[in-house]
C-alpha cells in the first residue's frame, strides 16, 4: 500500500510523542486496546521520526497483510510513553482517517490484494480536530 499523509494544522513536535498509521479489518471499539491488535497483526507504521523532521507530508509504502481494512487511521500519542500510559484512552487521538467525508467518524475501506500494490491511499491529518471513534459517537 502506498500513499501520502499530509499534515494540516501541525502540532508542536514535543506534543507528538508517537504517531502511527494503523489499519483495522473492523473499526476498533475499545481504543487503545484494539490499537494493539493492529500492532500484533503488523498492520501499523511508525510516522514519528518523519513527522519530527518537519515535513508537510510523508510519502509512505507498507507491506501489510492482504485483506480489506475497514478503518485506516493516523493515531497520535500525547503522553510520555510507558507500559501503563499507552493503555489510557485519553492519551491517544485519532488525527487522520482515510476516506473521511466532512465530520464523519467513518472513512472508506482499503482492499489490499496479494501481490498487488494499492496506490493513492492518501490521508489528511489535522491535529486541531481529532476524530472520535465510531463507537464513541452519539447516534
Amino acid at each position: 500500500m502506498q500513499g501520502v499523509i499530509r499534515f494540516k494544522n501541525r502540532a508542536p513536535i514535543d506534543s507528538v510523542r508517537l504517531l502511527f498509521l494503523a489499519g483495522y479489518p473492523t473499526p476498533p471499539r475499545i481504543f487503545p486496546n484494539d490499537f494493539f491488535v493492529a500492532v500484533n497483526n503488523r498492520d501499523t507504521l511508525s510516522l514519528t521520526d518523519q513527522y519530527r523532521s518537519g515535513a508537510d507530508s510523508i510519502v509512505y509504502e507498507v507491506s501489510w497483510n492482504a485483506r480489506r481494512y475497514e478503518y485506516l487511521i493516523v493515531a497520535q500519542f500525547i503522553a510520555e510513553p510507558t507500559i501503563n500510559s499507552v493503555f489510557v484512552r485519553e492519551n491517544w487521538r485519532v488525527v487522520g482517517l482515510y476516506g473521511r467525508v466532512g465530520n464523519s467518524a467513518l472513512g472508506s475501506p482499503v482492499e489490499i490484494r496479494p501481490g498487488a500494490i494499492t496506490r493513492n491511499v492518501n490521508i489528511e491529518v489535522d491535529f486541531w480536530n481529532p476524530i472520535p471513534l465510531p463507537s464513541e459517537t452519539t447516534r
